[in-house]
């Protein structure tokens, strides 16, 4: 027996979602907001300078972001030449316009649940030094900043602080994996200890007889936070100086179209079309996201500028082929294909991405997508259409996405003074 979607019920599960949100959203901000990032320090070897154990989105102590997770000695001119020439990686000195518009370090509330993280709202992080006596520094804005991958796919990113007026033979180094959110708009962080393995391997990679050792920290708030990676180029003397992905799928669509005909023989015509309505919409998101980091290698352009020329095809283009693919089915089948085929579309994303990381805000902004594109598919169904009477669930699900889609983009706009 057909279940019928009736806006009663596509009410109560949007209800449903929003009240998960809110609650899981109340239950973070609960457990991190009575506590705060202690000021604790870690002594440099050969000098009286000592490091905050974090990083900052401003000059304060209670704007903590992510921890410091690397220190190199040696000399940094030689620290930065070594790791962008000697390394096995493709590391790049990340431009101006290749860095994050806003990094959000929303997962790594759920590592450590105990730090008051804040939301970024630009790409500045800071580091702070003290000199002889904690409380008499300065607060460092990062020297430069490395990273491997792609911009507009996932990343290792790499801020290098150094000593202010190059008194010390030291760079400080925090090291994260983060991805691009098409829908968010910005880069999303989803692991730390991921980008810091990551780049040990690079320095394991290098001389022979390089000194790599991990160290306890004081005060870590989470298991990633409670070691450091420490690498020492002092003793050596070193003055250290894809068309893939479209390949893939036009490799993999002949034999697509040979199962699906054989599909096709097998499955009742109505079942077929919920799947090409999923299909469909793991279709457009997909290819937004490989012809993102195709062009991004291809052109001599701001990845930026490549992001906003496809937002249409995302924020148009989901709803539309949402909308033409369900109108040959039922409403409840077009509701479950829309709202699956989005989910799909997500875990596969991820999957590309290498992220098994995700915060319980991230899933319910998800879940809230597949919820809009569930309603507009309902809406334009054959069911619904043939009963003038009822209470059309395209207005209810465009309204749902352009608030769910168009709110994160706002963060990026200057409010007036």
């Amino acid at each position: 027996m057909a279940v019928e979607l009736r806006p009663a019920t596509a009410l109560l599960v949007l209800g449903a979602v929003l009240l998960a949100g809110a609650v899981g959203s109340l239950v973070v901000t609960e457990a991190v907001g009575e506590s705060t990032v202690e000021p604790t320090y870690l002594s440099l070897e050969d000098s009286n300078q000592q490091l905050w154990s974090y990083t900052s989105t401003g000059h304060a102590f209670d704007r903590a972001t992510l921890a410091i997770n690397a220190i190199v000695y040696g000399e940094p001119a030689g620290v930065r030449r070594q790791l962008l020439a000697g390394s096995r990686s493709t590391w790049n000195e990340t431009d101006p316009d290749e860095r994050d518009v806003a990094t959000d370090p929303t997962a790594a509330v759920a590592t450590g649940p105990t730090v008051q993280w804040d939301l970024a709202t630009g790409s500045k992080r800071y580091a702070y030094v003290s000199e002889g006596t904690p409380g008499n520094g300065t607060w460092l804005t990062a020297d430069y900043q490395v990273h491997d991958g792609t911009y507009l796919g996932s990343r290792h990113h790499v801020r290098a602080y150094t000593a202010p007026g190059g008194d010390g033979e030291w760079t400080a180094m925090q090291a994260h994996h983060e991805h691009w959110d098409w829908f968010m708009g910005r880069h999303v962080v989803t692991s730390v200890d991921k980008a810091q393995s990551h780049l040990e391997r690079e320095f394991v990679a290098g001389p022979d007889d390089l000194e790599i050792r991990r160290i306890p920290t004081e005060g870590g708030q989470s298991p990633v936070d409670r070691w450091m990676t420490v690498v020492d180029f002092r003793e050596l003397g070193v003055t250290v100086g894809s068309l893939l992905p479209v390949a893939l799928l036009f490799a993999v669509s002949g034999r697509f179209q040979t199962g699906t005909r054989q599909l096709r023989e097998r499955l009742p015509t109505a079942d077929m079309r919920t799947l090409v309505l999923a299909a469909g919409i793991v279709a457009v998101t997909l290819s937004v996201r490989v012809l993102g980091i195709q062009l991004e290698g291809a052109l001599a352009t701001s990845p930026k500028m490549i992001a906003f020329g496809l937002y249409p095809v995302l924020f148009v283009g989901l709803p539309v082929v949402t909308y033409l693919l369900a109108r040959p089915l039922d409403r409840s089948r077009a509701f479950a294909g829309a709202s699956l085929g989005f989910v799909a579309a997500v875990l596969l994303d991820y999957s590309y991405l290498g992220v098994s990381h995700l915060s319980l805000s991230m899933l319910v902004y998800r879940g809230t997508l597949a919820v809009a594109l569930g309603l507009i598919a309902a809406g334009s169904s054959r069911t619904e259409r043939c009963d003038p009477e009822q209470v059309s669930h395209v207005r209810l699900g465009v309204l749902l996405w352009v608030v769910a889609t168009v709110l994160p983009l706002l963060r990026h706009t200057p409010l007036p003074v």
